[in-house]
């Protein structure tokens, strides 16, 4: 077996993003990482995420939002036999 953190995919990344609304700029930055779940390939993900969208119009202002998202990969397999998947 590999050491735990080998197993494991990591991330890190950053966006930004102009709204519809003319004046709304977003700007934001999340990490997480995958975790295997068994042998048969499914796996969880967890993904933490932060930013603020600032505003000009009608009234200058910012807000700051954060988030928390989670993926599971591979459950349809879950429950059958491997000779059953092919």
């Amino acid at each position: 077996y590999d050491p735990f953190l080998r197993r494991n995919t990591f991330r890190a990344g950053a966006w930004t993003r102009t709204w519809y609304l003319e004046g709304v700029r977003e700007y934001a930055g999340t990490l997480g990482f995958g975790m295997p779940l068994g042998k048969r390939g499914a796996m969880l993900d967890l993904g933490l995420y932060v930013g603020s969208r600032d505003f000009d119009a009608p009234l200058e202002g910012s807000e700051v939002f954060w988030g928390v998202r989670l993926g599971l990969t591979g459950i349809g397999e879950w429950g059958k036999d491997s000779h059953k998947r092919r």
